[in-house]
């Protein structure tokens, strides 16, 4: 019954990684945007609801080198009307200035990191079979000693 450690991995850094992704949902919910840029080349942040990648001509043009931070949401009419622009749909184009642009809405790689790792948290869920050991899941089908061979822990007796 001993876990992979690789399983172990993957469970646990999926769930920082859901964990991240809700922290930036918090934060959509009460600035406009925030990221980070060189201020030239490339910008990356997350912009109403989605995470934005910007590359190219324009970078320069709007966003400082370093982190960025925007306006507060002045009401929830303003945040509902920019959820509806970038958070509800993925996003990829070329804006005419030749830069590039990607949306994509959090709740897409929520979804995608999610499933898997609420699998993987419920696979590993120690209820161990009737008729075996609880701490290490021997089988003690005809075991009369009150303790599990295996391991030593005392086992209750079935009466």
């Amino acid at each position: 019954m001993r876990r992979s450690r690789w399983r172990t991995l993957v469970k646990w850094t999926g769930t920082l990684a859901c964990g991240l992704i809700l922290v930036a949902a918090a934060a959509c919910l009460r600035w406009w945007y925030v990221g980070v840029s060189d201020g030239e080349n490339w910008a990356v942040g997350i912009v109403g609801g989605s995470v934005s990648v910007l590359w190219g001509g324009w970078v320069a043009d709007s966003f400082d080198a370093g982190g960025w931070v925007g306006p507060v949401y002045p009401t929830w009419q303003e945040l509902a009307a920019w959820w509806g622009d970038y958070g509800s749909l993925p996003t990829l184009g070329v804006e005419s200035t030749g830069s590039f642009f990607v949306y994509l809405p959090l709740w897409i790689p929520f979804v995608l990191i999610g499933l898997p790792t609420a699998w993987l948290w419920r696979r590993d869920r120690r209820r161990p079979r009737p008729g075996c050991c609880a701490a290490c899941g021997y089988d003690l089908t005809g075991n009369v000693s009150g303790r599990c061979p295996e391991c030593g822990t005392a086992v209750p007796s079935a009466k």
